[in-house]
C-alpha cells in the first residue's frame, strides 16, 4: 500500500522529492504521513498542492482514514530573478517590448546579488503575442521571480509564469537596481551592468 501511495505522490509535477513516508494503524484506523519537497515559492501554493496530495492520496487508497503531507521548499543556492529593461538599467514600462531581459542571480542564504546577465529580446518584431513568448522564454532560462512595471495580472504572460510557480512582482521602481532594493536584495552594480545600449 505505501508503494501505491508514494507513487501517487511522485507523479504529482509539483513533487520534487519524497523524504519520509509512513503509515499506521491504531486498531480499524489507518494514517498516512509524508514529508515532501515541493517546486514552489509560495505558501499559498504549498497548501493547495498539499490539499490535491491528500485527495489524491484517499482516492488511491481509501480505506486510508487520515493522510498527513508534511512539504518544504526546494532548497537551492541561487534564485533567479529576471527584469524587463532599456539601456541604463530603466525598467521597461511594457513588458513584452523590453529591449532585454536581465537575469539577477541571487544567494538564498545571503540575498546578495551574485551575477547579472542580459537576454536581448528575440521578438520585438513580432506584431503580436511577445509577452507570452518572453514568458515561455523566462521560464526555459528557470527564473524564480519576474519584477514588471506593467500591470499583467490576468493577462496571458501571467498565467504562463504563474503555471511554473514563478512570482510576479509588480513594482513601480524605474531602474533594475532600485526594484533589487525594494525587494531587499542589495546590488552593487557591476561595472558593466548598463550593458548595450
Amino acid at each position: 500500500l505505501l508503494d501505491d501511495i508514494r507513487e501517487v505522490i511522485e507523479s504529482d509535477p509539483d513533487v520534487l522529492e519524497v523524504h519520509d513516508l509512513m503509515g499506521r494503524n491504531s486498531g480499524p484506523y489507518r494514517f498516512v504521513e509524508a514529508h515532501v519537497v515541493l517546486d514552489v515559492h509560495e505558501l499559498d501554493q504549498a497548501h493547495q498542492i498539499s490539499y490535491r496530495l491528500e485527495a489524491a492520496v484517499h482516492e488511491a487508497a481509501p480505506d486510508v482514514d487520515t493522510v498527513l503531507i508534511h512539504f518544504e521548499p526546494e532548497h537551492r543556492d541561487t534564485y533567479l530573478y529576471a527584469a524587463p529593461v532599456e539601456a541604463g538599467d530603466r525598467l521597461s514600462p511594457q513588458f513584452g517590448e523590453a529591449t532585454r531581459y536581465a537575469i539577477v542571480t541571487v544567494g538564498s542564504e545571503d540575498r546578495l546579488v551574485r551575477d547579472v546577465r542580459y537576454i536581448e529580446n528575440p521578438y520585438t518584431g513580432d506584431p503580436s503575442g511577445r509577452g507570452i513568448r518572453i514568458a515561455q522564454m523566462l521560464i526555459r532560462e528557470d527564473v524564480d521571480a519576474v519584477f514588471t512595471r506593467e500591470n499583467i495580472k490576468n493577462k496571458g504572460p501571467y498565467y504562463v509564469l504563474t503555471a511554473e510557480h514563478i512570482a510576479v512582482i509588480e513594482t513601480d521602481a524605474e531602474t533594475l537596481p532600485d526594484a533589487l532594493r525594494q525587494e531587499r536584495l542589495p546590488l552593487e552594480v557591476p561595472a558593466d551592468a548598463n550593458g548595450p545600449s
